[in-house]
């Protein structure tokens, strides 16, 4: 009997009824696997479009996005994204720490 299983070993190792054979056991040099990129990371650097558009924060979950906003923050001007959650009545969020995926209904 023969199975293939996707493990991280380094080496293989054998029992009294069992043999597992590893990558570097079979290739002289192990094998170089291209890492899928998570989908936080896929995701678009600017705001949403639309006041209303939904959107999932990594922290923060699904919100509603509100429009921008300019706040007064020690004596500088700086823009947020105004968001809008079940638990917190808004959230303002500073536009240089956007980690948003824009909920796509349109």
């Amino acid at each position: 009997m023969c199975a293939i299983a996707d493990f991280g070993l380094d080496e293989g190792f054998e029992t009294d009824t069992l043999a597992v054979v590893s990558e570097q056991d079979i290739w002289a040099t192990p094998m170089v696997r291209r890492q899928r990129r998570k989908r936080a990371e896929i995701s678009s650097p600017r705001p949403p479009a639309f006041r209303g558009d939904h959107v999932v924060h990594v922290e923060h979950g699904i919100g509603r996005f509100e429009g921008l906003q300019t706040i007064d923050v020690d004596g500088r001007h700086a823009d947020f994204l105004k968001l809008v959650y079940t638990r917190v009545p808004r959230l303002f969020l500073p536009v240089e720490n956007i980690e948003l995926s824009v909920v796509s209904g349109r």
